[in-house]
């Protein structure tokens, strides 16, 4: 039995020695691409898809040698974020769009144009909607509400969303659970295991592991990005 209980030790030694040169290499690979990742949020590629789409194109491989998606680029920005490295906050596509537009619709709102005349305006210039479709009093309607968030968010730092995702509702529900396991010391995996044994489900009704807890840890720093819950999601 001692000789059964050594080699699972042994084992378990083996496992936490390799885990720990993973999570090295990752921050290794993550710290080497900071400066490009500067370049390209410096060039306009501010959202994580834009990123990951450039990063291909140029060739430079994810880890072990893969091809980029948008949860490896948040992966290597939140690494960067726990390695004290500072890179610009990646921004949402559709608040890129509209920042775009922002100063056209703001000189024709100071020009006393209603929703609808915007509407007709923007057609008429052929600017197209995201989805290229033709504008419509909703559509500046969402516009014109996305960029009034942008532009509350530019003057106090705080996030304000624009609506509330099912996905953000829940993540709010477990924040505070989370935050008070973090604050206990318990890692990625400790808080899968945690909230499994108190059958709590994941939102697809499954159990947790430390993948889904990172995208959780992730949603949660973008929805309260001054609480700091951020942790490595471990790959």
């Amino acid at each position: 039995m001692e000789q059964v209980d050594g080699g699972t030790s042994s084992r378990r030694r083996g496992i936490d020695a390799a885990a720990s040169a993973n999570k090295q290499a990752a921050d290794s690979r993550a710290l080497a691409l900071a400066s490009t990742i500067r370049e390209l949020m410096a060039a306009g590629f501010v959202s994580r898809q834009a990123l990951a789409d450039e990063l291909n194109r140029r060739r430079i491989p994810a880890a072990y040698g893969g091809s980029w998606h948008r949860t490896s680029v948040c992966r290597v920005m939140t690494r960067l974020e726990l390695a004290g490295v500072t890179v610009p906050a990646l921004k949402r596509p559709a608040d890129v769009r509209a920042a775009t537009l922002g100063q056209t619709i703001r000189r024709l709102r100071k020009a006393g144009f209603s929703v609808q005349a915007i509407a007709r305006e923007l057609n008429e210039r052929k600017v197209p909607t995201p989805l290229g479709a033709k504008w419509h009093s909703t559509s500046v309607g969402r516009l014109l509400h996305r960029l009034e968030r942008l532009e509350a968010s530019s003057r106090t730092g705080v996030t304000v969303p624009a609506f509330k995702r099912p996905a953000d509702v829940r993540a709010a529900a477990l924040g505070q659970t989370i935050h008070r396991l973090r604050k206990a010391g318990f890692s990625v995996q400790a808080i899968a295991r945690e909230l499994n044994e108190r059958k709590v489900p994941t939102p697809h009704g499954a159990k947790w592991h430390s993948t889904s807890v990172g995208r959780l840890l992730h949603r949660l720093e973008r929805l309260a990005p001054s609480s700091r819950t951020a942790v490595d999601p471990e790959e």
